[in-house]
């Protein structure tokens, strides 16, 4: 998920059904799945970003960082039409008043907080590495993302109610409702899509200096079901004006495991001969 805003001394920096077993010609020793898990995907953002450059891919906007203020992602990778994003936004804003515990519109008028689309920036890099039962390849599947998300302007902060009462939104707050559009790939020219929607159920914590940021979101897929994401961010500002991107996200489905009826052999207090290195 790579939706981080920062700014610094340069500039304003800001239905999957497929068998996937069936598709993975990589494999030589799948991953396992963990125990208690239908599903369990890792991801990483390693790219590097030019934040004079508005507009690193045709059509792709306003980027500011690994955000692109733009609906790119709605209406050429997902094809949807102005009515289906504008039906995006409704259930964002519905989401967000829910979750949060506020009135998003009168917000937005009273330029409190601000309720933009994003498209997630394509030389940010942002690719899954892992999928439980399978071995992808080295460069791993590219992860288009998008969505609307919330900023918020008010420097006094925005209180929250819902299930997130007596909590406060500050700048350094953001709120997140989109999907993931995974392009899975195999050898020689086979390409799948895999969606995974996604929505913010804890604030995202940008750090005073904007160059990391912490946050996790509830997910969704049909075929693995309801889940859990956490994500990380670094950034490294270099003297052209570049930024190097370090994103770093786990994925689980479920939450929770089902079990945790793990096994007694070895026991914790057990030794065990040095690894070889």
């Amino acid at each position: 998920m790579s939706l981080h805003l920062f700014k610094r001394k340069f500039a304003a920096v800001a239905a999957f059904s497929l068998p996937l077993m069936a598709f993975n010609t990589y494999a030589d020793t799948p991953l396992s799945k963990p125990m208690g898990f239908s599903q369990v995907l890792t991801f990483m953002g390693s790219g590097v970003i030019n934040i004079t450059k508005s507009e690193p891919f045709p059509g792709v906007t306003g980027c500011l960082g690994t955000l692109c203020t733009s609906d790119y992602f709605y209406t050429h990778i997902m094809g949807f039409n102005e009515q289906q994003v504008a039906q995006k936004r409704e259930d964002a804003v519905a989401y967000f008043n829910q979750e949060f515990g506020i009135d998003v519109k009168t917000l937005v008028a009273q330029k409190r907080i601000e309720l933009k689309p994003y498209t997630g920036n394509p030389d940010g890099e942002y690719r899954l590495y892992s999928v439980a039962g399978m071995n992808l390849p080295a460069a791993g599947w590219i992860v288009r993302d998008g969505g609307f998300y919330i900023t918020v302007l008010d420097k006094g902060g925005i209180p929250l109610g819902g299930r997130h009462s007596g909590e406060t939104a500050t700048p350094k707050n953001q709120m997140y409702y989109g999907n993931y559009n995974i392009l899975a790939t195999s050898p020689p020219h086979q390409l799948k899509e895999i969606v995974i929607s996604y929505e913010s159920n804890e604030m995202a914590v940008i750090s005073p200096d904007g160059l990391r940021t912490t946050f996790n979101t509830r997910t969704h897929n049909e075929r693995w079901g309801e889940g859990q994401s956490y994500v990380s961010y670094e950034f490294k500002l270099n003297g052209d004006k570049t930024v190097l991107t370090n994103g770093r996200e786990v994925m689980t489905f479920a939450k929770y495991p089902a079990t945790r009826d793990f096994p007694d052999y070895p026991s914790f207090a057990m030794k065990g001969d040095a690894y070889p290195h």
